[in-house]
């Protein structure tokens, strides 16, 4: 090659170099551009993904650990800024986290041992006397709003404030916890809220202590620490109240913290299957076998009065303009009623399974404020009160389907992360301590169902649906609802949904995770309010067979009210002949392909 040929694949060589650095620094922070931006940094450019700063402060480093999709990296791995990357170096005093992934790197109580399994939504650690969650979350809100300003008046009035993510935090993250009269119903003590630096960064920090707890951690530290216009680390430590050791180990390393640049994605585990109860009846695993397959469909319904007039009439009713009879009922129970036998009979006996959803609230959730009863249940790690259901239960002797406590991931009923100490492993062990229980009194005819809202309020990583998976073997069906909610809320950013956006986007969402589950819609419906119902019908029976998991749907036909008790959501299934007609033409067309 020439002199000159070789001054031309330098200068060729030199422009896309620089053509790359400049992509590097021009590209904006949106998920596209940032995937953009790592492939030129790390496969382009092969900038290190390691910092300087990482170890600065620690002293003598007793060991360094690369974590790479959760998962210790194998020899001879090279270090690749599109995959999902942690680092833990160990001191003999402390464990210092780099969250690649995430872009910020924080100290913590030594010998911390991680699970970075679900990297996409939290990190969980543990270690003697401890155990904490970590999230990198981002706040819809920059600018000061009159609702969290109102909101945080009658919740969390002491809470200090200075912009909009300042009022998420105190609103939509800790609003229950800041509140006086969650705290008096709850046994709950709770200290004011200290505005602290963590290395050039807004912290806020608040300890938590639960009075009455007969085995576990009964006191928490909520640190939040802003990173960016928008974005703040959350860290949830819990420990013991008679040992703060952890929490001021935690409290008094914020001065190490460190922001930086987001380094790849996170990593989301994806081994979640049913584990069939080999203790069900004959009865209770032939339904089951009916959900997991393929063939036939199962059709439910909701009716206002469901326990009364709605069995014996408006169901009925609805039946015969529909001609088609329901597979499915369903009602709602309260942790303060019994077993409904008449009812779980009357229904069985008429040929429907009953799609039993059982609440922690005793008010109906009318009051998120009050006691919650799956705080209680966390205390104590028992209830005769379950147990009498459970034994009822068993009486019973057929099959049902079981839904707990549904929509926990939302800030709407009493048993929500948000009411119960904003953690999901509270509600976690709750359901495993209700499902222990339902074993210990021998129930084998009970279906369980894992019910989350579609969309969590709020749409917090910490939040986040997947968080509060009990386990393989305490789940067999997952429960999706989405709701067309009409466009009464628009204040609130309601907007028309069609059928087929809303479960494409579970699709999309559950589809990895759960997709070795059978699923149920177990409750939705159209309003009316914003659009043609009708013709939402229509779509959803033209749509319903494209997503496959799907096995059975039940329709809520009542409504949500707003405060002036004026309907909001008019759902009823019979609220026009035409939603009528639509529903019984397609239930038609649907059984006739």
């Amino acid at each position: 090659m020439t002199k000159r040929r070789v001054l031309i694949v330098i200068i060729i060589a030199a422009a896309v170099l620089a053509a790359a650095v400049m992509c590097v620094v021009a590209f904006g922070k949106n998920a596209v551009s940032q995937k953009i931006r790592s492939f030129i940094k790390y496969e382009i450019l092969h900038i290190d993904v390691r910092n300087s700063e990482e170890t600065a402060g620690l002293g003598g480093i007793v060991s360094e650990t690369l974590y790479v999709g959760g998962k210790a990296a194998p020899d001879g791995y090279k270090e690749n800024g599109a995959d999902a990357l942690d680092r833990v170096y160990e001191t003999s005093s402390l464990t210092r986290l780099v969250a690649y992934h995430d872009g910020y790197q924080i100290d913590l109580p030594g010998g911390a041992e991680f699970d970075f399994s679900q990297t996409a939504t939290k990190i969980t650690a543990s270690g003697d006397g401890f155990s904490l969650t970590l999230t990198k979350e981002h706040s819809p809100y920059v600018f000061v709003t009159d609702e969290m300003t109102d909101g945080l008046k009658a919740f969390a009035p002491d809470f200090p404030y200075e912009d909009g993510v300042d009022q998420y935090i105190g609103y939509y993250q800790s609003r229950f916890l800041l509140n006086k009269t969650w705290q008096d119903n709850n046994g709950v003590s709770v200290s004011d809220v200290e505005v602290t630096d963590a290395n050039g960064h807004k912290a806020y920090t608040f300890r938590a202590v639960i009075d009455g707890v007969s085995d576990g951690y009964d006191a928490y530290t909520y640190i939040f620490i802003k990173t960016g216009v928008r974005d703040f680390v959350r860290v949830v430590l819990k420990y013991d109240s008679g040992n703060t050791s952890p929490h001021d180990v935690i409290a008094g390393s914020l001065g190490t913290f460190r922001s930086f640049e987001p380094v790849g994605v996170g990593a989301s585990q994806t081994d979640y299957f049913p584990v069939q109860n080999e203790n069900w009846s004959d009865e209770t695993a032939e339904l089951y076998r009916k959900l997991c397959s393929s063939d036939g469909f199962m059709w439910g319904i909701y009716t206002d009065d469901v326990f009364e007039s709605g069995v014996d009439e408006k169901i009925p009713a609805l039946e015969n303009a529909l001609e088609y009879k329901f597979d499915v009922v369903l009602a709602y129970v309260h942790s303060s009623g019994e077993f409904p036998s008449g009812f779980m009979n009357e229904n069985y006996e008429n040929g429907r399974v009953v799609e039993l959803t059982y609440q922690l609230t005793v008010n109906n959730n009318s009051d998120i404020r009050a006691f919650s009863p799956m705080l209680d249940l966390y205390k104590r790690g028992d209830s005769e009160k379950i147990r009498e259901f459970a034994r009822a239960a068993k009486e019973f002797g057929h099959p049902f389907l079981f839904r707990p406590c549904n929509e926990m991931n939302t800030d709407w009923t009493n048993y929500c992360g948000m009411g119960n100490m904003a953690d999901p492993e509270l509600f976690v062990e709750c359901w495993r301590t209700i499902y222990r229980i339902f074993e210990e009194e021998g129930v084998d005819n009970c279906i369980w169902i894992f019910n989350p809202h579609d969309r969590s309020y709020p749409p917090s990583k910490w939040n986040a649906a997947v968080n509060y998976y009990p386990g393989n073997e305490y789940v067999h069906v997952i429960g999706v609802t989405g709701y067309n909610n009409g466009t009464y809320y628009t204040k609130w950013g309601e907007t028309w949904r069609e059928f087929d956006e809303i479960y494409s986007a579970i699709d999309a969402e559950y589809g990895e995770t759960f997709g070795a589950f059978p699923w149920i819609i177990t409750e939705f419906a159209s309003s009316s309010v914003g659009g043609d119902k009708a013709a939402w019908i229509n779509g959803m029976f033209e749509h319903i067979g494209d997503h496959e998991n799907i096995k059975a749907a039940v329709w809520f036909s009542s409504a949500d009210y707003d405060t002036d008790g004026t309907v909001a959501r008019p759902y009823w299934l019979d609220e026009t002949e035409e939603t009528l007609t639509a529903f019984r033409e397609g239930l038609k067309k649907y059984y006739s392909k």
